[in-house]
This record gives C-alpha cells, sequence and structure tokens, in this order.
C-alpha cells in the first residue's frame, strides 16, 4: 500500500486524468450500448413458480402481466352514463393494443360488485397482456400509458399501476441521490469546515460511482441483471464511498498536522494515510463485496447480476 500511495502521488497528474478519461470512455460505451436490463423474478422449485409455469403451458392467455386502470369521478357516480361511455372507449382501445390479452372491465356482468367502490366513486379494470412483465418491452406499457392519458378529462382522475407499467417510469439515479448527496455535503462540511476537504470524499465517491454505473449498463448485456441494480449501486457506492474517502481525509489531516516525520509534509501525510486508513479501507471494501457476492448461494438466478 505504501508503494502503491508513492507511486500515485509521484503521478498524481496521470492518475487524476487517468480515472477522468476512465469515466468517459466506460460511460461513452455504455451510452452507444444501451441497456439491456432483464427483471426475470422466477424462484426456481417454489409453489409460486410451479403455479406459474402450469398457467403459462394450461392457459397461456391468461398467464401474462396483469396492471390495473384505476379511475375516480370528482362528483357524481362511475356508472354515470358518460363516465361510462368513455372508459369503456378506453377499455376497448387499450384491448386492441399489441400484447394485450384482454381487459377485464369494472362494468362487466359479475364485476361491478368487485372492482366498484361501495360509494361508486372509485372503479378499477384489469389489463391482461400476454406476456410477463420481463418479456414485454418498454413500448408495450407505454401505449397503455398514452392511451390513459388520452382518455382522463378534468372529471375523470385516471391512474395505472403494475410492473409492465412501472417499466415505463424508470427514472434511475434522481431526486433522491441528490437529496443524499446535498445531505452528506452539509455533515462533511460540518465535520471538516472546509470545502476542499468536504469535496474530496465526495469527488471520489462521484467518480467510482459513475464508473460503476457505467459498467453496470455494459454488464446487464453479459447477466441477466433486474433494473433497480443502478439504484442499488447508487446507494452502497455513495454511502461506502464516502464513508471510507472520509477515512483517509481524517487521517491525512491528523499526519499533515501532527509534529513528526509527517508534519507539514502533504506527500508524506498521504503515504501516512494511505498506508493505516488505506489499508482498513481496502479490507473493508473486500468485506463488503464478500457479503454481496453472499446472495449468490441463494440459488435465486435473478440475485446473481444484482451480487456481481
Amino acid at each position: 500500500m505504501r508503494a502503491l500511495a508513492r507511486w500515485t502521488t509521484t503521478h498524481r497528474k496521470y492518475v487524476a486524468i487517468g480515472w477522468v478519461l476512465l469515466l468517459i470512455l466506460v460511460n461513452a460505451v455504455a451510452h452507444s450500448a444501451g441497456t439491456s436490463y432483464s427483471n426475470n423474478f422466477t424462484l426456481p422449485n417454489s409453489d409460486a413458480q410451479r403455479a406459474s409455469d402450469l398457467l403459462a403451458h394450461s392457459f397461456p392467455a391468461q398467464a401474462g402481466d396483469r396492471d390495473t386502470i384505476v379511475f375516480a369521478v370528482s362528483r357524481g357516480n362511475v356508472r354515470d352514463p358518460t363516465v361510462r361511455a368513455r372508459m369503456s372507449a378506453l377499455f376497448a382501445r387499450v384491448a386492441r393494443l399489441p400484447e394485450i390479452a384482454g381487459v377485464i372491465s369494472p362494468y362487466a356482468e359479475g364485476q361491478a360488485g368487485h372492482a366498484i367502490s361501495p360509494d361508486g366513486r372509485i372503479a378499477f379494470a384489469t389489463v391482461i397482456f400476454d406476456k410477463k412483465a420481463n418479456e414485454l418491452d418498454k413500448s408495450d406499457g407505454q401505449r397503455v400509458v398514452d392511451a390513459a392519458d388520452g382518455a382522463r378529462t378534468p372529471g375523470v382522475q385516471i391512474e395505472l399501476g403494475g410492473q409492465a407499467i412501472e417499466q415505463t417510469e424508470q427514472e434511475g439515479f434522481g431526486l433522491t441521490t441528490a437529496v443524499g448527496l446535498l445531505a452528506a455535503i452539509v455533515v462533511l462540511l460540518l465535520t471538516f469546515g472546509s470545502l476542499v476537504a468536504m469535496g474530496l470524499p465526495i469527488l471520489t465517491a462521484l467518480f467510482g460511482l459513475g464508473t460503476g454505473l457505467g459498467l453496470i449498463a455494459l454488464f446487464t448485456h453479459v447477466v441477466d441483471t433486474p433494473d433497480f441494480s443502478s439504484e442499488l449501486a447508487a446507494m452502497i457506492g455513495l454511502g461506502v464511498g464516502i464513508d471510507y474517502a472520509l477515512f483517509i481525509v481524517t487521517r491525512f489531516r491528523e499526519a499533515y498536522a501532527t509534529p513528526g516525520a509527517t508534519f507539514g509534509d502533504v506527500r508524506e501525510s498521504v503515504v501516512q494515510a494511505m498506508d493505516t486508513a488505506g489499508r482498513a479501507v481496502t479490507f473493508a471494501g473486500c468485506t463488503v463485496v464478500i457479503a454481496l457476492l453472499g446472495m449468490m448461494l441463494l440459488g435465486v438466478d435473478f440475485l446473481y447480476g444484482v451480487a456481481i
């Protein structure tokens, strides 16, 4: 570790440039290749999976993903002729879309007592796709969303739910991550009292995370990887990355300010921090990696990509 620290401090410009180039290269390749997430949530040898396989074999038209169209009226009743005509037209339009096996309307005979609320203000229809959500394209769910958007009116609220619909709303690295970053910045600023010392853990975590997310996008073409893997990586990458960098920066500041061989010497303080806190961070990081890879022992296929 000491030899690595001395080499990186001696060639610090090349190391920094190398990180920037690696970040740009990985994300450029990932952007051109796109992502191929696979939400193949199967549980081998479970009763639920056997039932799903039996349904797919015997009743394939009913074995697909089931999503819902929920609608509510601000006044009146969902059984009012104008509301019923508008919603029935929507259900008929959705039923004609590709990859749709059928739509169970709340107005259908035998459904009114189960799919319409007692006060008549809210009801829901069930959209049956002909495939499981992980086998559908994002565009299949988007067509249903677009049809619902076209049927909205000031007096009728329409919302949709289900796995196929959720696939159209994946936002990834968004507001929650930004809030987490802001909170980390405030805490580090209070801890260090310095913008430079605060910014270093944030910067190193973002470089590692940015490169990692690009690699995940490429990795989705190799192993089945669910779409929440990037969110999991962001959570662990920011938390662990900032935390470990905090250890090393704190150790550096102590070495730099303590009378002795490293006092006032930036390079020797860096070497000392890397040789002490850096070793602990390397060991702790390997422990996290081993713990996550332990998910592969569960025998659940869709967790393999998450673990790796």
